[in-house]
């Protein structure tokens, strides 16, 4: 045991010059770990705030910014209806498209009766392929439109508001695209 205790002394004793050389290098780098923590937690709560109380003091007028009328995709269930009913709040025309027709007219219904806004319907079952585009863009015809939501659709869809060829008034119309992408989960 005294031999244990030996060896230990003469680590501890060979190893504490060192330890003491590294010493300040060790606390100059918990200083900065604990100044990058403490700078992100301020960031998250300086975010959080912003976002959850000073949003609630400025209201934005989307209409005029942007223009009377958002296209919202996906629009019959989930985050495209909630997405839409949003901006109807706000004072937003809204044109929803979506697969099932039926859907979309209670949806409409019920956006231009609790929000007082116009509400257009366009019915499009992308897995047809571009042939849906033409309906699409008829509905378009003459609107301001100033946002565009997409919900469970793909990249790949909507490709007439992308590719200034198609329909090169779209491109001068659509002012802020936003896109959502949606994970699907496969078995």
């Amino acid at each position: 045991m005294d031999v244990v205790v030996d060896s230990a002394k003469l680590w501890l004793s060979e190893f504490l010059p060192y330890w003491r050389k590294a010493e300040g290098t060790l606390a100059v780098v918990g200083v900065c770990y604990a100044g990058s923590v403490a700078i992100s937690l301020l960031w998250q709560v300086t975010n959080g705030v912003r976002v959850h109380f000073w949003s609630r003091l400025w209201k934005k007028d989307l209409v005029g910014k942007y223009g009377k009328w958002a296209v919202v995709t996906g629009s019959t269930d989930g985050i495209g209806k909630s997405y839409a009913k949003e901006l109807a709040s706000k004072g937003m025309n809204i044109l929803l498209v979506s697969r099932t027709k039926a859907k979309l007219e209670q949806v409409a219904q019920e956006i231009t009766s609790k929000y007082g806004v116009e509400t257009d319907i366009a019915q499009a079952d992308f897995s047809e392929g571009r042939s849906v585009y033409a309906n699409i863009a008829e509905h378009l015809k003459g609107k301001d439109i100033g946002i565009l939501g997409k919900f469970p659709m793909s990249s790949s869809n909507f490709f007439f508001l992308t590719h200034s060829h198609s329909l090169p008034s779209c491109n001068r119309q659509i002012k802020l695209s936003v896109t959502t992408k949606m994970i699907k989960r496969t078995a």
